[in-house]
Order: structure tokens, then sequence, then C-alpha cells
């Protein structure tokens, strides 16, 4: 009988213990799944940003590549422009040498004017790649105008 009343008493204390320790993991498993679900949340919202970082990217580095372009295209239908007016100019007596010098002078002009234009978009896309904490591919490399090797004007 008193077997029976200790097993009884172990059996109450052990189901006791139990339930205080199911109460526990339903309480930790309730803050938990909390937890859980700021986490989603703070990992959504930080998708959501850097998709709209990616976003803004794609966009600078096609403004950067349009103006890179839309120089160059500037610049040779300009050069397509002047070769004819000073093609004219060249081809009679009167004016032929001076403006064989003033062409000189405007196509160096023109160039510096382009290149400028090039130069100061690679510098605000590279700016804006440091403050973007973002790097562009080093090995591209820039094609839009041939390099000038030979030294020739």
């Amino acid at each position: 009988m008193i077997l029976n009343s200790l097993t009884s008493a172990l059996l109450l204390i052990i189901s006791i213990l139990m339930i205080i320790s199911i109460n526990g993991l339903a309480r930790n498993f309730t803050r938990l799944l909390a937890v859980y679900r700021d986490i989603s949340s703070m990992l959504q919202k930080k998708k959501e940003r850097t998709n709209k970082h990616i976003e803004f990217l794609e966009k600078q580095k096609l403004a950067e590549e349009v103006v890179d372009k839309g120089s160059t295209i500037v610049e040779n239908v300009h050069k397509t422009i002047s070769n004819i007016t000073f093609g004219i100019l060249e081809s009679t007596p009167v004016t032929g040498p001076p403006s064989r010098v003033v062409r000189k002078i405007h196509d160096r002009t023109a160039e510096g004017v382009y290149d400028s234009i090039r130069l100061v978009n690679k510098g605000i896309g590279k700016i804006a790649d440091g403050i973007l904490g973002t790097k562009k591919d080093l090995s591209q490399k820039d094609t839009s105008r041939p390099d000038d090797t030979d030294g020739t004007e």
C-alpha cells in the first residue's frame, strides 16, 4: 500500500513537472514563433530595400551608358557636319588656308569637349558606385572611342 501511495505520488509529481515543462515549452515556442515572425518581417523589408537598391543601380548604370554612347553619337554627327562645312571652305583658294587652321582648332576643341563629357560621366558613375558601395567590373574597358595610340592628330 505504501508502495502504491509512493508510486501514485511520484506519478503525480512527474505529471505536474511534465505539465510545467510543457507549459514552459509552449511559452518558449510562442516566443520563438514571435522572434521568427520579427526576423521574417525584417528580412522581407531588407529584400524590398535591396531590390530597390538594385533597381536604382541598374538605372544609374543605364544613364551612364546613355550619356557615354549618346555623346559619342552626337560627336560623330558633329564631325560629319564639320567635315562637310570645312571641306567646302578648304576647297576654295580664298578661304582654304585659314579654314585649315580653324579646322584644327575646332576639331581639337570639339574632341576635348566630348572627351570631357565622357570623363565627367565616368567620374560621376564612380562616385555613385562609391557612395552606393558597389564596384564595377574593372576588367571592362571603354570601347566607345578608339584609343589614339599612334600619336597622330
